[in-house]
């Protein structure tokens, strides 16, 4: 027999679930409503809850009938409909004054006799119903038919809207496909966290996934590749002779239309992407003269393509166009509903064109100066024809380059100068910047997780995200329509691996582009994810428990000569143990509480632990303290870049970096040496200088092949006093960070650190050249 939910029973339940009690308004709704009170009483949901409508409209018919079949499904049976507001419990409900309610909004009172829910649309219905369902116990997300027999939904006034329009995930099938089943579970994840638009990635060089009937071999061969994931990403073997390429797949047409209608039903816009004129290698498989080179070629199984291999459209020859209307023609008939149509734009390799007889005559015909002029030729002459067909183009932010389309909306990834940029020209944005919303970042320490795109990007780091740059003016703001996280796959396989790495960044994301800016406050939103995760776990979700990282920082005084280290960590209601003997922390260690003093170098050791067990999947380690260097002026004889810069002081500020060359600890150069000199104001002894590097090879990051020290007293003529050689494989680990150690008894005011750039090996990304070094200390002791 089932179990009934009595009311103490009901409360008990909320009560756990929340960080505080209701009476404290601490009902745990994400993405938070933008006006929340709560009242007396509860209203008592069952099976005999009526859901009811004004008869006659088929707008909250439609949505009465989603809350029907969602709710009813924790009692195993729909719950009953009616045509007649007077009659339901859950009323649905025109506002008197339509206009005070905005464009997906709704206003629900709850009380003890019924659930009043007032909306304008569909959506403001459907995101009433997602609301409500968090007013439950978490159980209802995965009770089926044995769930409660009632339940006692809590006394509550709710007025709430979005505040942006697009608020949008993306997900990448191409390099990975991801079956219908698993597409709609997406969906459902969109849905639960209101979002409202999904951007499907149908087509990128490692596989094309629709159904194109004009065009049958794009689904017989650009579909499909030789299966090299045993080989890992960075593979570029081709097919051995007889090899048949077998791992991929695609979506039917009438799959299509079902993941289309299915999206509709839960307030998500599907927004498809087909990639033009670059990352379209997989259509020269079958059809080979629509490339520069003309010739037949596999669809490539990894990311990175040997010499040979085109990888975009002839932009000189006019079958190009001719094909890509082809395919837009079912495109547009495939997705009725969407306003966009998704072109890509980016990554485009103009060498191809370059050297194209084709492209260079167009050029010349047109009077094009540069291939960027030429792709901005392409993305016209093809939003021309998107736009007759009823539908605009959106893109990513390369369509600026060479002058963007009249009437193109932006997708900045490359940051937010893109968006910035196109803003001020007047043309809509959606922010999705890479470094807060790629959700193929790591969200923890990389020796701890499954392999990721590099980068490194937290929960709450998302959460921190502002859509709008505040260098825009008011004007200028109004065309920023919101933001979206983006999903590529590269390292991505399967369903679990996805819900890993967007869960629950998603759900700080919704956050962002739906609540109130003044109202967000991380540690509140990090109390309500504590249930937000039950909710999960009943979903038979697999979700990231959270960053257990912990961030080392130096406290200097330079006055005094102390040097001290501040450890952090944005694990919620995480407890910072550490030792400082060489010791592993346990729970038993020393609690953190205040900077540690460290009075020579050290390396000081730590965990997080919460509720007395260890979180920590792996002991943070960092050496650090003050050195000979510390502080000193650092000439720097190799050219940094711009975004890798550092500060003054990031080589002599006493703390080596993370695993995340985007943590602000590291100064970068490409393709050169690392080379520096410091100045250690006077003549000095010593005898050990060490220099600290990192490899994250999927940024093209890699380690140097020696670091060489010399040393003077004039600054200008240099003695070598020592070399150290790279003592590890740099294809073991994508990400480390290393130590060169020169020994001896120096006795100098300046010292010279040469980190040597070698030629990176094959089968690592951008094999055969000169790549990018990251130094984040020197220690002179």
């Amino acid at each position: 027999m089932k179990k009934i939910v009595s009311l103490c029973a009901a409360a008990a339940l909320l009560l756990a679930s929340c960080s505080e009690s209701r009476k404290a308004g601490k009902i745990a709704v994400i993405p938070a409503p933008v006006y929340m009170e709560s009242g007396l009483g509860d209203f008592i949901l069952d099976k005999a809850t009526v859901v009811a409508y004004p008869a006659g409209d088929s707008v909250l018919a439609r949505a009465g009938g989603m809350i029907s079949e969602t709710l009813g499904a924790t009692f195993g049976t729909a719950l009953a409909l009616s045509p007649d507001t007077l009659s339901g419990a859950i009323v649905l409900e025109r506002p008197e004054t339509p206009a005070g309610l905005k464009p997906e909004g709704y206003r629900m009172v709850v009380s003890p006799d019924r659930i009043a829910i007032e909306t304008n649309d569909y959506n403001g219905a459907f995101y009433a119903l997602q609301t409500l369902l968090q007013l439950l116990p978490a159980e209802v997300y995965g009770a089926g038919d044995n769930g409660a027999d009632a339940y006692a939904v809590p006394a509550v006034t709710i007025e709430d809207y979005p505040r942006f329009g697009w608020r949008g995930m993306h997900l990448d099938v191409s390099r990975h496909f991801h079956p219908v089943g698993f597409v709609k579970r997406y969906i459902d994840l969109l849905a639960m966290h209101k979002f409202n638009r999904f951007h499907w990635h149908l087509t990128d060089d490692q596989g094309w996934r629709l159904e194109i009937k004009k065009y049958p071999l794009l689904t017989e061969k650009s579909a499909w590749r030789v299966d090299r994931n045993d080989d890992g990403w960075e593979t570029n073997r081709p097919p051995l002779p007889g090899e048949k390429a077998t791992y991929g797949g695609f979506y039917t047409q009438d799959e299509v239309r079902d993941v289309v209608a299915y999206a509709a039903a839960r307030g998500v816009t599907v927004i498809p992407e087909i990639e033009m004129p670059g990352h379209s290698g997989e259509v020269f498989a079958a059809y080979p003269h629509l490339s520069c080179l003309g010739k037949e070629q596999f669809v490539t199984p990894g990311g990175y393509y040997p010499d040979g291999l085109a990888t975009c459209f002839c932009a000189g020859n006019d079958s190009s166009f001719l094909f890509l209307q082809g395919v837009i023609d079912e495109v547009v008939e495939l997705f009725p509903d969407a306003p966009y149509i998704h072109v890509g734009g980016d990554e485009v390799d103009m060498q191809f064109w370059s050297n194209c007889p084709k492209c260079r005559k167009r050029m010349a015909e047109l009077g094009l100066k540069n291939t960027h002029e030429l792709q901005s030729y392409f993305m016209h002459r093809m939003e021309e024809y998107i736009n007759s067909k009823g539908k605009a183009i959106i893109g990513w932010d390369e369509i600026l380059e060479g002058g963007v389309a009249p009437n193109a909306t932006v997708m900045s990834w490359r940051g937010e100068a893109g968006g910035i940029e196109a803003a001020r020209m007047g043309h809509d944005v959606v922010m999705t910047p890479d470094t807060y919303l790629y959700f193929d970042f790591y969200q923890n320490d990389p020796q701890v997780e499954p392999r990721a795109a590099g980068g490194f990007t937290t929960t709450k780091k998302v959460y921190g995200y502002e859509p709008v740059p505040a260098v825009l003016t008011s004007d200028e703001a109004k065309h920023v329509l919101g933001a979206q996280a983006n999903v590529w796959c590269e390292h991505i396989r399967d369903g679990k691996h996805v819900e890993y790495m967007v869960l629950p960044r998603m759900a700080a994301l919704s956050e962002v582009v739906w609540s109130p800016k003044e109202a967000r406050d991380y540690e509140d939103f990090a109390g309500r994810l504590e249930t937000q995760y039950d909710r999960y776990e009943a979903m038979d979700a697999v979700y990231h428990p959270g960053a257990d990282r912990i961030v080392f920082s130096p406290v200097y005084d330079s006055a005094a000569r102390q040097f001290r280290v501040a450890l952090a960590t944005e694990f919620f209601g995480g407890v910072i143990h550490y030792t400082t003997d060489g010791s592993e922390p346990t729970a038993q260690s020393p609690v953190y509480t205040e900077p540690i003093r460290i009075d020579s170098m050290a390396t000081v050791w730590a965990i997080v632990v919460k509720d007395g067990r260890r979180v920590s999947k792996a002991v943070a380690s960092q050496t650090l303290g003050f050195h000979k260097g510390s502080g000193k002026a650092v000439k720097y004889n190799t050219v940094l870049s711009p975004a890798y810069a550092g500060s003054p002081v990031t080589l002599v500020d006493g703390l080596t970096g993370s695993l995340d060359p985007r943590s602000g600890l590291y100064q970068g150069c490409d393709g050169a040496d690392f080379d520096v000199i410091v100045d250690l104001g006077e003549r000095t002894k010593f005898t050990e200088v060490t220099g600290s590097f990192l490899q994250a090879a999927s940024s093209w990051i890699y380690l140097p092949e020696a670091m060489t020290v010399s040393i003077s007293d004039d600054g200008e003529h240099f003695t070598e006093a020592g070399r150290a050689e790279r003592q590890v494989d740099m294809g073991k680990s994508a990400e480390l960070r290393y130590l060169f150690t020169v020994r001896g008894n120096f006795d100098a005011r300046y010292v010279r650190v040469v980190g040597v750039n070698g030629i990176t090996p094959s089968g690592l990304k951008g094999a055969g050249q000169k790549n990018w070094i990251f130094a984040d200390e020197i220690f002179i002791r």
